[in-house]
């Protein structure tokens, strides 16, 4: 069979164009995007007045990594929560000097950057550690993370079980995954094997429920913290262990000093709502599964859903408050992330460097804030850009012209 030149020419441009798809496909799913300002090459925020990152030696691993589904694992009785309001408390504690874990540098630490120096001395910590940010996601916690992290401290955000350089970068485990496995297992302390040898700040520590699948019909399901997977619930659910599991929480770190991250309540349910991945609809779904909401309010239910979500919100806060209050032995540190004042709360309170706040991931829905376009080809989120919308386009009107598809008719 002979084959013309422009025959040839055809099949040339149409195979670039699926390689081009093809290509920002396999990008998109190399990991998640996090396109807020970092260069993963230098992990450092790509910004003139901002200190890069200085970890310190990332520690022990401690990796837990066998699938353990824990079908046969005990069940464990679920912690559901008593709503109990309070009064505003901050800083409440039994006033003692920071403790030593056998954490802490016996040398100042800084980290430089242009005109700004960041300076910490962990031995001159006025609270205890290890520290854990016990506020519910989109409300800082990335922020938190950054805070303590350029500041010297082993720092964990929803990865698990080392110290990360970025919040958005770790693993492969995730922290809600080993607590999980934790409780499966009856352990005592819930986080054991997640880094409780050497983190010192835990900033995020949900995170998503592992996704099962039916051996004989391929139903999806979520497993559940006594195991066994659950088929028949509403859908995807987020694991909150400083919720349902406060106490579990509360008897691994007894003394540990809590930070309670709070933002205006309906710009937090707005942000819930605005978030890709439908995190309203876990939170709702895993409310349910426990046994606190009595139903789902419909997704065009705005009225409804602004509503169920200011209540989950402000019973959450009110319980970490009533729950310090009946346990002294904590800590508590208040800090609303959308206050311009919120790094000068937490220096103060921690003795830290003020300086070392940045609020990073005001929403990461519109992916971000392209405070510089230094980013490597990788973290540039192909698939959901208009690139990918004009090759697939530009590929189908092609494929159509070549088959002899009269687009006319259409």
């Amino acid at each position: 069979m002979v084959f013309s030149v422009r025959f040839m020419e055809r099949i040339i441009v149409g195979c670039f164009f699926i390689w081009l798809m093809l290509l920002g496909k396999s990008l998109r799913h190399q990991g998640p995007s996090f396109n807020t300002g970092w260069d993963k090459k230098k992990f450092q925020r790509i910004h003139p007045r901002k200190a890069p990152y200085s970890p310190n030696d990332n520690g022990n691993n401690n990796n837990n990594n066998d699938d353990d589904d824990g079908d046969n694992a005990n069940p464990i009785d679920r912690q559901h929560s008593n709503f109990i309001p309070s009064q505003s408390i901050q800083n409440n504690g039994p006033g003692s000097p920071a403790i030593d874990l056998g954490w802490h540098s016996s040398s100042q630490e800084s980290n430089y950057s242009g005109d700004i120096k960041y300076t910490s001395s962990k031995n001159n910590l006025k609270l205890p550690l290890p520290i854990i940010v016990m506020g519910f996601p989109k409300a800082g916690t990335s922020s938190i993370f950054a805070f303590f992290q350029r500041q010297g401290f082993r720092s964990q955000h929803w990865y698990c079980c080392n110290a990360q350089i970025n919040p958005q970068k770790g693993g492969p485990d995730l922290m809600a995954g080993c607590m999980m496995k934790n409780l499966r297992r009856n352990h005592t302390n819930i986080f054991q094997g997640c880094g409780n040898d050497h983190i010192e700040v835990f900033s995020e520590i949900n995170g998503p429920r592992k996704k099962k699948y039916h051996p004989l019909t391929g139903k999806v399901g979520f497993l559940q913290d006594d195991g066994t997977v659950d088929y028949v619930g509403p859908g995807s659910r987020i694991f909150l262990p400083q919720h349902f599991h406060i106490d579990r929480v509360h008897n691994a770190y007894p003394n540990a000093t809590w930070i309670l991250n709070l933002r205006d309540v309906d710009s937090w349910t707005t942000s819930v709502m605005e978030w890709g991945d439908d995190l309203q609809n876990k939170f709702f779904n895993e409310y349910y599964m426990q046994g606190v909401v009595p139903h789902i309010p419909p997704h065009n239910d705005t009225d409804a859903v602004n509503d169920l979500l200011r209540r989950i919100y402000e019973e959450h806060r009110d319980m970490v408050r009533d729950f310090v209050r009946r346990h002294p032995s904590h800590t508590l540190v208040e800090v609303n992330i959308m206050d311009e004042n919120a790094g000068n709360v937490l220096g103060d309170a921690f003795g830290l460097d003020p300086q070392a706040w940045d609020n990073i991931n005001v929403n990461k829905k519109r992916k971000q804030d392209y405070t510089s376009w230094k980013y490597t080809f990788d973290e540039f989120d192909l698939e959901n850009s208009p690139i990918w919308t004009l090759l697939f386009v530009c590929t189908t009107v092609y494929l159509c012209w070549f088959l002899g598809v009269d687009l006319s008719l259409y």
